[in-house]
C-alpha cells in the first residue's frame, strides 16, 4: 500500500485541516459532555434519520460509549499508532500519509451498487483528516473530519 496521497488531493486535505481547528473548541464542548456520561459507565445511542419521510433513505447511526481499563494518554496513543500504520482501513482503494507529526490524511474510494444486480454503481470518493489534540488535564482527542463526493 503506497503511504502517499494523490497530489491532487492535496487542496482537499489542507481545507479539512483547518476546517478541523477551527471546531476544536465546539468539539471541546462535546468531548466534556460526553465524558462526562462516560464517567457515570457504558453509555448506548441509536438514531434514525429518514429524509422526506421516505422508508428508503434512511440512515442509522447507533453509538457506544464504556469506560476502558486503560489511561487516557495510553489509549489515546494507541489508536493514534494505528491510525499511522493504517489499521482503521483494509481495503486496497485507501491511502493514508501522515502529513506532520499529529495530523494523517487518508483517501478512499468505494464502489456502492445502486441496484440488486449490481448493473448500476456509483463510486464515492472520501477524504478524512485525523488531527490529535493535546489537552492539558484531559488527554488527548482524535477527532476526525471527512469530505464525501
Amino acid at each position: 500500500m503506497s503511504r502517499r496521497l494523490h497530489s491532487d488531493s492535496s487542496g482537499v486535505f489542507d481545507k479539512l485541516e483547518s476546517k478541523l481547528g477551527t471546531r476544536f473548541f465546539e468539539l471541546d464542548m462535546i468531548v466534556s459532555a460526553a465524558h462526562q456520561s462516560a464517567l457515570d459507565g457504558s453509555t448506548e445511542n441509536l438514531e434514525m434519520c429518514r429524509e422526506d419521510g421516505t422508508e428508503a433513505a434512511a440512515a442509522v447511526e447507533f453509538k457506544h460509549a464504556r469506560l476502558l481499563p486503560f489511561g487516557q494518554d495510553t489509549t489515546t496513543k494507541t489508536i493514534w499508532e494505528i491510525i499511522e500504520l493504517g489499521g482503521v482501513i483494509a481495503d486496497k482503494h485507501s491511502r493514508i500519509a501522515k502529513r506532520s507529526v499529529d495530523i494523517v490524511g487518508m483517501s478512499s474510494r468505494f464502489t456502492i451498487p445502486l441496484d440488486r444486480y449490481n448493473s448500476s454503481t456509483v463510486n464515492v470518493d472520501v477524504h478524512a483528516v485525523a488531527k490529535r489534540f493535546a489537552v492539558p488535564n484531559r488527554g488527548s482527542y482524535l477527532p476526525p473530519l471527512r469530505r464525501y463526493h
